[in-house]
Formats: structure tokens, sequence, C-alpha cells
């Protein structure tokens, strides 16, 4: 499904047999839904801490998705992977994977779509990626729910030397 609203809850699990266990929570806040964290365990305690927001985290619960189960179309000889993941007619997903050693601005330009809304609030996204990286740049929806949408993209990349 898409993300539109998205809260993760990183904890950290001590246990007597392993010192330190992440667990990320992500619970979808236009869907609610009760998570539930089980642990199966002979003679051992554990604790749940709180931790602050991961940044890391929430950026790799967004793209981990789109690259999995998306759609891969590379470009410039492979340099640049395009994800895109649809979400039945709830809407579709787009991820840049960075595949070159230079930094790269990609830009994906969704303006000539029809009766839809994008995450970032505007059709047309420019990012700076960091080689090896991927960043997602769009989720798009319909603005209108009951009406038909369609969606266009055209892109840019530039490779950059200086960074």
């Amino acid at each position: 499904t898409l993300i539109q609203h998205a809260h993760i809850r990183t904890h950290r699990i001590r246990s007597h047999s392993r010192p330190h266990i992440r667990a990320c929570l992500y619970t979808h806040k236009c869907h609610p839904a009760t998570s539930m964290l089980a642990f199966h365990s002979m003679n051992h305690e554990f604790e749940l801490h709180p931790q602050p927001f991961d940044s890391d985290a929430y950026e790799e619960a967004m793209e981990l998705p789109i690259k999995e189960l998306g759609k891969c179309k590379e470009l410039e000889g492979g340099l640049v992977k395009l994800y895109t993941r649809r979400a039945g007619y709830s809407g579709v997903s787009f991820a840049v994977e960075n595949c070159s050693s230079q930094y790269i601005e990609f830009t994906l330009d969704c303006s000539e779509s029809r009766n839809v809304m994008s995450h970032r609030g505007q059709l047309r996204a420019s990012q700076l990626i960091p080689p090896s990286q991927t960043k997602v740049l769009h989720h798009l929806m319909p603005e209108h729910s009951f009406e038909q949408w369609s969606w266009s993209t055209r892109y840019a990349v530039t490779f950059l030397d200086d960074h």
C-alpha cells in the first residue's frame, strides 16, 4: 500500500543471551492496526526500551518495498535504476537507485499526470542521490478517489563531478 503518513518506532531489546536486538515496528496512520511483536523463549527475560526516531530506518522502510516488490528499469546504461511499485488502484511509488560512483541529480516529472497528487506536494521532484544509494521520488495517489486518474513520467539525470 502507499505510505501517506507513517510512524516508525525503533526499540532496543535486551535479553541475557543476546545483548542487543533492534526491532522496527511500523504503523500506518491512514489504516490503523494493532501490531504485535512476539518473543518465544525458554528461561530468558526481555526488556523493551523506546528509542528516538531513526531517520535511516524510516528511509529504508520507505525504499525497501518499492525496490523489492516493484519493477526495475535500468537507465543510463545501468548506472541508474528506476523502480516503480503499483498499489492497485490506490497509487504508484517511484524510487531511484544510483549505481554509479558519482553523485547524481535525478528529476522525475509527473506533471502530465491526471487527477494525481504526490506526497511531496508537487508533481516534479529533483533529488540529489549519493553513489550506491536509493531515494524515493514520489508516492502518487488519486487526488479525487472516485474519478479516473493516470500517471505519466519523464526523467532527467545529471552526473555531478564535484561532491
